[in-house]
């Protein structure tokens, strides 16, 4: 399974995706994220950094994907393919980047109103089975689609469910 989170700067996007990847290795599967990295160039994981949140949330394998390519966070190797690196995976969470063969988009809002803005900056990943981010504080509910709290377990727990659900 895998799936995209998109957002703006500072809307939970890696809160959402450790937040995911805790779930997943709690019920079993192997975790993978990408954290895409556009305006860095990124030379080695740092501690506290987004890519040491998703190592520190249990994903086996973390990558960085930055203006230098993509790199191994754990081994510091430099990989070429990043779909095939991700094939012992049952579970791959990409953060800020539209992986071919997505299963699944969530978008995360800091306020219901920035769907526009993310829209413009992100427009060409597939449509969001659901939000999550800060925007959970004030929205369930945003386009027809569910709003989900990232810091909240028990709406994580669901969210997961929702996504093993849209896989089959």
């Amino acid at each position: 399974m895998f799936i995209i989170i998109v957002g703006l700067k500072n809307s939970g996007k890696t809160t959402l995706g450790t937040a995911l990847s805790k779930i997943f290795v709690k019920r079993g599967y192997s975790v993978g994220a990408v954290k895409g990295m556009p305006h860095h160039d990124f030379t080695h994981e740092l501690e506290n950094s987004d890519t040491h949140r998703y190592s520190e949330a249990g994903a086996d394998l973390v990558l960085a994907h930055s203006n230098n390519g993509l790199l191994n966070t754990k081994t510091k190797e430099e990989i070429d393919n990043l779909v095939d690196v991700f094939q012992e995976c049952d579970v791959v969470i990409c953060e800020g980047l539209n992986l071919p063969g997505a299963t699944a988009s969530l978008v995360c809002l800091e306020r219901g109103e920035d769907i526009s803005k993310v829209w413009k900056v992100r427009g060409d990943f597939i449509e969001p089975l659901a939000f999550s981010g800060k925007v959970a504080k004030t929205m369930k509910v945003l386009l027809g689609k569910p709003v989900y709290d990232p810091l909240d377990d028990m709406e994580m727990d669901a969210l997961a469910d929702l996504l093993i659900q849209f896989r089959h």
